[in-house]
């Protein structure tokens, strides 16, 4: 099920979230699938899921170098979700060491955003990590996304609601969610025509919105069917910016080892 966890207050995300565009020249812009155009779309970090596809040896060599920033500029952050996992999991919790830390997914201002939404996906970055021996259950895998910077109409994650309990307090407006199943159905329309997507064989009536909060992480399995939501009104200035991590649970030592 969904858990949410208070971690930083008004001043710290804003802090945080000043940093972040300090560092700015470490951003990679990223693009999707087939995407031939540039959007304001980044990562801070290395993300196992798109550079440990690209090449391990890649990954690992700027899981390295981006570790040693991450942790200069934002060691606070990063021990403050660490002793939040330990509390609410009841386990202990530490980031494997050679492994990505936790990282940042950055999108400014485009209206691309409002016409379309992630891919619809179940969290497998597990399967592309070398657990050298280490055996897990994918079932007791953690995900996790903690906002530090929000759109003024906000933002959050779209799910089935069959798949996964949720708090219907966590759950954006009913008229925030028609804005958004009415984005949906125009881009499935889009897509199946175009042959753009291979998800739109998502029923919209069974699908549900959970609104971030900045300041809040949202800790999850990642084992269900999920994707980042459609913005809405974007304004100019407009940002979004999430830390985002993963973790297993070694069998062995009953510990969680956090990544990205």
């Amino acid at each position: 099920m969904f858990e949410k966890i208070e971690i930083l207050n008004t001043e710290e995300s804003e802090e945080i979230f000043h940093k972040i565009i300090n560092l700015k020249d470490k951003w990679v812009s990223r693009k999707e699938g087939e995407q031939n155009f540039d959007l304001p779309r980044f990562t801070f970090g290395a993300a196992s899921y798109i550079d440990a596809k690209e090449s391990y040896d890649f990954y690992l060599k700027k899981a390295k170098l981006e570790n040693e920033i991450l942790l200069n500029e934002l060691g606070d952050l990063y021990q403050k979700v660490l002793e939040s996992l330990k509390l609410h999991t009841k386990k202990n919790c530490k980031y494997d060491e050679g492994l990505a830390l936790p990282g940042f997914h950055i999108f400014g201002s485009d209206i691309f955003f409002e016409e379309e939404c992630g891919k619809f996906h179940h969290d497998r970055q597990d399967e592309l990590i070398d657990w050298q021996g280490i055996k897990y259950d994918p079932q007791q895998n953690l995900s996790f996304t903690l906002a530090i910077k929000l759109p003024r109409r906000g933002a959050g994650l779209i799910f089935v609601r069959d798949q996964i309990e949720s708090n219907p307090e966590w759950e954006e407006s009913e008229e925030d969610q028609a804005v958004s199943l009415d984005t949906l159905e125009t881009s499935f329309a889009l897509a199946k025509s175009l042959g753009t997507r291979c998800d739109t064989d998502i029923d919209l009536n069974r699908l549900a919105f959970i609104k971030y909060q900045e300041g809040s992480m949202f800790l999850h399995s990642g084992k269900f069917t999920h994707a980042m939501a459609p913005a809405i009104n974007i304004e100019p200035d407009d940002m979004r910016i999430t830390l985002q991590g993963h973790g297993i649970l070694d069998e062995e030592s009953d510990e969680y080892l956090i990544y990205w």
